[in-house]
């Protein structure tokens, strides 16, 4: 199945890195990517390549304690959405409401998949690019500084380092909204993922892609499902959104049946079947987490 590929490539890519966990290390907010990068601006060189990009170059060491604290605490938030999720299960509860959780669960999941992957979102405010620019390492003035600015968003890509011992990020201007590029960021993982996989797993990775896909107008991408629940249209938060959330539910409490669904190759994206996309997502993406957690040794 398709997360057995995710996860295959997911595990290689952090090897490529030459990031690893140390064990029984005691995890820090203080530590975390964000922090290592604003915290330590005067030992990290940035160097802005245009207006709108630049580049971070920082010991591997000290990066693969960032990504695994960022880990460790953004894992911490997947458990706790998971185990709502099962109590809006486990009750039966409208379907609505345990649509927009299964949701959310499965937005922080692609966020900590993408960041392992090495191609995740970032944002900083206007005093921390004033600050990154002050310690830059050289004059390229970057075109995108407004002073009514609250929030800038980028993209990060992470890759090895010409030096030995240092990973690169590269940091590009994306929007600052996250539930948006999110989902940009798994369909370009999985799209790579998918030009290796088996015959067999590609229908799978092809209906992975057209869900997290904004540009197909046919499939609706997570975020948009969740804006239409959870804003746009109140009738689903009764019997209208039980009705039209049966499929979700049923697959939502088994990934066999989730798998078989997505398996169908008549399968069509009518109102159902758009709503159990998250579904077919939520369980992707949690084998992904099972998988990555017994590899890390995060088994609590």
């Amino acid at each position: 199945m398709i997360q057995e590929d995710l996860s295959k490539e997911l595990f290689k890519r952090i090897a490529s890195l030459n990031l690893s966990p140390k064990k029984d290390a005691v995890y820090s907010f203080k530590d975390t990517i964000k922090r290592l990068l604003l915290d330590n601006l005067g030992e990290i060189q940035f160097t802005f390549l245009s207006g709108k990009n630049f580049e971070a170059e920082i010991r591997v060491e000290d990066y693969s304690k960032a990504v695994f604290s960022d880990y460790y605490f953004g894992r911490q938030r997947i458990k706790e959405q998971q185990a709502n999720l099962n109590t809006l299960i486990n009750n039966n509860n409208q379907v609505a409401w345990t649509l927009v959780t299964a949701y959310y669960s499965s937005f922080f999941m692609a966020t900590e998949i993408s960041k392992l992957f090495g191609v995740y979102m970032t944002n900083f405010t206007n005093e921390d690019m004033l600050n990154i620019i002050r310690h830059s390492s050289n004059t390229i003035q970057p075109s995108f500084i407004d002073q009514e600015t609250s929030n800038y968003g980028f993209q990060v890509k992470v890759s090895p380092s010409p030096y030995d011992g240092y990973v690169k990020l590269t940091f590009y201007k994306k929007s600052p909204k996250a539930h948006v590029e999110v989902w940009k960021n798994i369909y370009e993982i999985v799209n790579k993922v998918n030009t290796s996989v088996d015959d067999k797993i590609k229908p799978y990775c092809t209906l992975f892609l057209n869900i997290c896909n904004e540009d197909n107008k046919s499939w609706h991408n997570p975020s948009k499902i969740r804006n239409d629940w959870n804003y746009t249209y109140a009738t689903y938060y009764a019997e209208k959104g039980n009705s039209l959330g049966s499929v979700f539910a049923k697959n939502l409490k088994s990934s066999n049946s989730a798998m078989a669904w997505a398996g169908n190759r008549t399968l069509k994206p009518h109102e159902q079947n758009i709503v159990a996309s998250i579904s077919y997502i939520y369980h992707c993406l949690k084998e992904v987490i099972i998988r990555l957690d017994r590899r890390l040794g995060f088994t609590d």
